[in-house]
């Protein structure tokens, strides 16, 4: 079984500090699971230096694959990455990775026994929101599950959506199988909707989805994300 992790970045350091970055990558390099590759893409346009922050001494142990191509947004690039995991590489798993954020050391391991032994097809997870404002950091848990574990429609996703007033399965906690993939086939950029129109995808196709109890993500606010404009700028 092929399994990869999916990272991209734009000009990173020039607005995410080097130490936030590091301990994204510390996350993933302490993680239970330790037996996957790693599929890293530049997408900056081709005046920009080239970066590849696996360079920085982290992940050594793991195979590890480096592309340049331009992309608009984020978006663009994750829809680039897991077309070329999937559809060229031949993998069976990707999770997707944000360098701003933190995992949790099991993160691999729970989402992968969902897959594999209970036969999901999309995996994300209870997480928790932070930020770092006037040099303190506030925080904020968001708890799907016990209530809600599987989405088993799209009325389900909207009634979590409602109680939570925060997206139910962020993308940097998602893990794909190559099955689902093959029916989402290109993720839609629409702020903030981007998750549901993935699970009503999936849905329409009758795939299960999950959302694991543990929170396996630490989800970074910040001024630079897309979102900052459809929400408020605290917690």
């Amino acid at each position: 079984m092929k399994i990869g992790l999916i990272i991209y970045h734009k000009n990173i350091f020039s607005y995410i500090d080097s130490k936030i970055v590091f301990k994204c990558l510390e996350s993933i390099e302490n993680q239970t699971f330790k037996d996957f590759d790693i599929l890293e893409l530049d997408y900056s346009d081709y005046n920009q230096y080239q970066t590849t922050i696996m360079k920085v001494g982290f992940l050594k142990n793991n195979k590890r694959y480096f592309f340049r191509q331009e992309c608009k947004n984020h978006i663009e690039a994750m829809n680039f990455l897991l077309n070329k995991a999937f559809n060229e590489m031949n993998y069976d798993i990707i999770y997707n990775i944000n360098l701003d954020d933190i995992y949790d050391k099991h993160r691999l391991e729970f989402q992968l026994r969902k897959i594999i032994i209970d036969g999901y097809d999309l995996v994300g997870s209870n997480y928790e929101i932070f930020q770092n404002k006037n040099g303190n950091e506030i925080s904020r848990s968001i708890n799907i599950v016990p209530e809600f574990e599987d989405i088993i429609d799209e009325q389900t996703y909207l009634k979590i959506k409602n109680s939570q007033k925060k997206c139910v399965i962020q993308l940097s906690s998602m893990c794909f199988t190559k099955e689902s993939w093959e029916i989402i086939k290109n993720i839609d950029i629409l702020p903030t909707l981007e998750s549901l129109l993935i699970c009503k995808k999936l849905l329409k196709k009758d795939k299960k989805i999950h959302i694991c109890k543990e929170k396996l993500l630490r989800y970074r606010i910040h001024s630079q994300q897309v979102s900052r404009k459809y929400r408020r700028e605290n917690i």
